[in-house]
């Protein structure tokens, strides 16, 4: 917050600091069972024998971030946190990236550890990586994909009130899920699929090889393709990039 007062020169005075936002992203790699409960509260649903759909149930969170090499009073706590994004990432040659956009309430100066407090252990299995499981689009195999992203979106907004500056209600809106899948162009399906305005299913499954074949499954029942992009430039694969 700046006061714009005429002084008789160009400096500024009573600068003040003013809403509080607690947000940013919690960049992971998918493990096996290690972030079901924050995977649950991006859907605002409830696991139900390994199956989870998106609801309007909504789960608060407080996190904690320490760095011990500043001593014992160097715990930072934000609170009233909820998982307002989730985007999945699968490229070539590398592992499954999952990536989760908080907002809060409030956050504090450091001090000393909370007593009581439990925290979420140490995640020691191996990620998921792209060499195992497979991709469905209309029912069919796309084995020629070279790249897939998810995106979650519950448009939860912080929202302010005078003499305050921490926020207090935060809205939610719509569940929508967009997304991207990068293929080699070899048929025209897709791109039909994408002139005909068709709603088609995609199904993403993916194989932890390291842990005995435990699996995740994404379905998006009715999907349809806004972007049919296959420009390219020069010698080489042509690709065909979909965002759904």
């Amino acid at each position: 917050v700046i006061q714009d007062n005429r002084l008789g020169n160009r400096n500024r005075r009573c600068n003040k600091h003013g809403n509080k936002p607690v947000a940013g992203d919690l960049p992971l790699l998918l493990v096996y069972g290690a972030y079901d409960n924050l995977i649950e509260a991006a859907f605002c649903g409830t696991w139900d024998n390994a199956e989870l759909v998106d609801g309007v149930t909504r789960r608060g969170f407080t996190i904690a971030r320490n760095n011990p090499e500043l001593g014992a009073n160097s715990w930072r706590y934000y609170k009233g946190v909820e998982i307002n994004t989730m985007a999945l990432e699968l490229t070539q040659n590398d592992n499954v990236s999952l990536t989760f956009g908080v907002i809060g309430v409030d956050s504090g100066k450091p001090q000393a550890a909370l007593a009581g407090q439990t925290l979420v252990p140490a995640v020691t299995d191996c990620a998921f990586d792209y060499k195992h499981g497979s991709l469905l689009v209309g029912g069919v195999a796309r084995a020629q994909a070279t790249a897939f992203t998810i995106n979650i979106e519950n448009g939860i907004e912080a929202s302010y009130v005078l003499f305050s500056d921490v926020t207090g209600a935060k809205p939610i809106g719509k569940f929508d899920v967009t997304g991207n899948i990068t293929m080699q162009f070899d048929s025209v399906t897709d791109y039909n699929h994408f002139i005909d305005a068709d709603k088609v299913a995609i199904v993403l499954t993916l194989q932890d090889a390291a842990t005995g074949g435990n699996e995740y499954e994404l379905t998006i029942p009715r999907a349809m393709f806004n972007t049919a992009n296959t420009d390219t430039s020069g010698e080489g694969e042509i690709s065909i990039s979909l965002d759904f």
